[in-house]
């Protein structure tokens, strides 16, 4: 059993457990069927996280062969399976699978908890479907249930690509008095388009900017404003990080005005903040100096290129 094996194993026991040593003392029968079933599900749901691509109907597939197989022999899904299967159709971003167990959790009377709303309006997040999403907040509206700052959370970050769903989450926040977080704020922040519009926001709400909001700026700014952004972080005390300067240099990779010395005098400042290159950053480097034909800026970046061969050989 190689490391990787190893370590999912653990990682599967540790996140099956809390089902373990909760089916002791298990009242019903029901109880503990729903109880083992979800122990099963929650065992092949954890082994296939994270898959991409092709994979996700693959992985789809294999959890419903099991749901047949435990209903054939006669263990029967209840709340804790039906939310285990949620989280991971919700994961996938297969809205409609998803739904489909939302539906048959409540027809066989199962009480829905502001978790599963929440599950639900993920996967339409997932699966790009803000349609799905405000039909979703029309339901629970009808059905009297009040979107608490989670679900809140889930749909700001939807409606950051659809600006009927952003206007309708606002509203409905604002009729049940529910206050922005800083969660809210940086999906809001994170939906703008040009870094005028993101102090205006900042000081319409009376906001100091953070580091998270650092880096949204400097995806919006100019290759040439990045080093003066980094200066105003340092008089601000805000810490910079990887993401900061991956981001950073990204945008001065991208702007065809930024010359060598602004990308050398940034990756010095990464080394000062003892932060490593990261294979985004060599290749932003890279691509950005390759634009300078003299032979002593190649020379840097032969270096530089030397660098990221050894750190990241793939």
């Amino acid at each position: 059993m190689n490391v990787t094996h190893r370590a999912r194993v653990l990682t599967s026991i540790r996140h099956c457990s809390g089902f373990i040593f909760s089916s002791i003392g298990a009242k019903s029968r029901e109880d503990r069927s729903d109880r083992y079933a979800a122990l099963r599900l929650a065992k092949y749901t954890h082994a296939m996280r994270g898959v991409r691509g092709r994979a996700k109907a693959k992985a789809a597939a294999t959890l419903e062969r099991q749901m047949t197989y435990m209903i054939r022999n006669r263990y029967q899904p209840g709340k804790r399976s039906y939310t285990v299967l949620l989280e991971f159709y919700a994961e996938l971003g297969f809205w409609g699978k998803t739904q489909e167990v939302f539906d048959t959790m409540h027809s066989r009377g199962h009480e829905t908890t502001p978790h599963h709303w929440t599950t639900l309006l993920k996967a339409y997040k997932n699966g790009r479907n803000a349609a799905g999403a405000i039909e979703t907040l029309g339901k629970m509206e009808e059905l009297g249930i009040q979107p608490d700052s989670r679900i809140y959370s889930v749909l700001l970050s939807l409606g950051r690509d659809n600006e009927a769903l952003m206007q309708l989450t606002l509203k409905s926040m604002e009729a049940t008095n529910t206050p922005l977080n800083m969660h809210h704020h940086h999906t809001l922040i994170a939906s703008l388009h040009s870094p005028d519009q993101v102090r205006s926001y900042l000081a319409k709400h009376n906001l100091q900017p953070d580091d998270i909001t650092y880096t949204v700026l400097v995806r919006l700014s100019a290759g040439s404003d990045i080093l003066p952004l980094r200066e105003e972080m340092a008089q601000a005390h805000v810490a910079r990080s990887i993401a900061w300067y991956e981001a950073a240099f990204q945008s001065m990779a991208s702007d065809p005005s930024t010359c060598h010395m602004d990308l050398s005098e940034l990756f010095t400042a990464l080394q000062e903040d003892g932060f490593p290159p990261t294979a985004q950053i060599y290749c932003c480097y890279i691509d950005g100096s390759s634009r300078n034909t003299y032979n002593s800026v190649l020379a840097a970046v032969e270096d530089v290129f030397s660098q990221a061969v050894k750190r990241h050989p793939t």
